[in-house]
């Protein structure tokens, strides 16, 4: 009997910028049985894919999904108001984040004239594995991150999430959420995972 089964992997963004990685979702495919399935591999559409990804079921409920700032280089989500005002090489654009199983899914925000549908921009779908992840704060209660202060970053609360790449290294990745109790709400649901 054939069956059929999804999974999310993620591969390092091979156009981005090397300080400042980024991960893309994928949907694993695999056709058959699993010791001779066909495997293919597709980009995330839209989306539709993030809200068809499941959350683990012996976890407490993620966080709702909110509007973050996150490190980028220029020009990687195709959005205009993100500009590298200070010539630091980072800039920290709005996205939609949203928890679900062991990813933070990044998309463009909905806008309003879009009908309700997000990403329809054909911007990236960014995500931030979690996987062996660990979280940390900027140091003595600080809202961001030293190398962060003269950024966009400013504006909100940040936290940097350290994710084990497939060399065993670390690659961080930051993001900055509006209020410090979202921020602390966010760490706990990730530490969890």
């Amino acid at each position: 009997m054939s069956s059929i089964k999804e999974r999310v992997i993620h591969v390092l963004d091979p156009i981005a910028a090397s300080h400042i990685p980024l991960f893309l979702p994928r949907i694993a495919v695999t056709r058959g049985s699993a010791d001779e399935g066909e495997e293919e591999i597709r980009p995330f559409q839209n989306g539709s894919d993030i809200e068809r990804v499941m959350d683990y079921s012996n976890m407490p409920d993620p966080p709702q999904g909110c509007l973050v700032m996150h490190c980028e280089a220029p020009g990687v989500g195709n959005e205009e108001e993100a500009k590298d005002d200070d010539g630091s090489g980072i800039v920290f654009p709005k996205r939609s984040a949203h928890l679900r199983g062991g990813y933070i899914f990044l998309s463009q925000p909905k806008d309003k004239n879009d009908n309700g549908s997000a990403n329809s921009s054909g911007s990236k779908i960014a995500c931030i594995p979690l996987a062996g992840c660990s979280v940390d704060f900027p140091p003595g209660g600080r809202r961001v991150f030293r190398e962060h202060a003269h950024t966009g970053a400013r504006a909100g609360y940040e936290m940097a999430i350290q994710v084990k790449s497939n060399d065993a290294s670390k690659i961080t990745c930051y993001i900055v959420l509006d209020s410090l109790g979202l921020r602390e709400s966010w760490a706990s649901a990730l530490r969890l995972r």
